[in-house]
């Protein structure tokens, strides 16, 4: 059986040396299964071609002016790239890795360290295509549902969750004991859950009909106080009261 190959995943650089920038661009380039698609030299440069390249792996120095490369991290919103620490002080590696971050190289890096940092990154990023591919079939009945986030895969019951919101590229999903963001479109999330529990009732709200406190005249209010929009007029608007006041009435 021929081997498939490792997804293309692109890195961008941000450290305030260019010698590191050099170094690491001729590692990037020698490795197939990655794409260099850009380089920053401070923190506040990075936060803005995140924003428009979206990598799937940031090489981060430690040390820089003004902010460090812990700060942006701290700076990014879930779900983050992998990051992969540089520095030429091993101490920074605790922090790092209490910061979650993929790996940790030593500068001056080395060829086969690099690559064993690459194929660290790529076995957790299969691992969670893995398992949502595994568990696909099975969140249509099962109960509940696997969301992917930075660095683990959570599991929420239908009866937990309490509202689902669009947020461009990524969800976010209120439940019980707290919300989180995941990849996504909200659009097929939702087939993947149970009519008779989840409805829409705008372009970027999903809600649990059993968590839904009180209807005002242009949102809905729901166990935790938090308050969603209520879009449709007339007709449209009378289908989901109707809809969200009989699952109450059988709940």
């Amino acid at each position: 059986m021929e081997k498939k190959k490792p997804t293309t995943m692109k890195c961008l650089i941000v450290d305030d040396e260019e010698s590191a920038h050099i170094a690491l661009g001729e590692l990037i380039e020698k490795t197939p299964w990655l794409e260099h698609c850009g380089s920053c030299y401070s923190v506040m440069e990075a936060i803005n071609m995140i924003a428009s390249v979206q990598p799937g792996i940031i090489f981060l120095d430690v040390q820089m002016p003004e902010k460090s490369g812990l700060d942006l991290i701290n700076m990014l919103p879930y779900p983050r790239p992998h990051f992969i620490l540089t520095s030429a002080f091993g101490v920074y590696a605790v922090d790092g890795f209490d910061h979650q971050v993929t790996d940790f190289l030593l500068k001056p890096i080395a060829e086969d360290r690099f690559i064993k940092a690459i194929l660290k990154t790529i076995k957790q990023e299969t691992t969670v295509i893995t398992l949502q591919a595994a568990d696909e079939d099975q969140q249509q009945t099962a109960g509940d549902i696997w969301f992917p986030t930075p660095g683990k895969i959570v599991r929420l019951r239908y009866n937990e969750i309490i509202a689902i919101e669009a947020l461009k590229d990524y969800v976010r999903v209120t439940f019980e004991r707290g919300t989180i963001v995941t990849h996504g479109n909200i659009g097929k999330i939702t087939t993947k859950l149970p009519e008779d529990i989840f409805i829409k009732i705008h372009r970027s709200y999903v809600i649990n009909r059993f968590a839904v406190r009180s209807i005002e005249r242009n949102s809905v209010t729901m166990i935790n106080d938090q308050e969603c929009p209520l879009a449709g007029r007339g007709a449209e608007r009378e289908r989901i009261v109707n809809l969200l006041m009989q699952n109450r009435k059988q709940a």
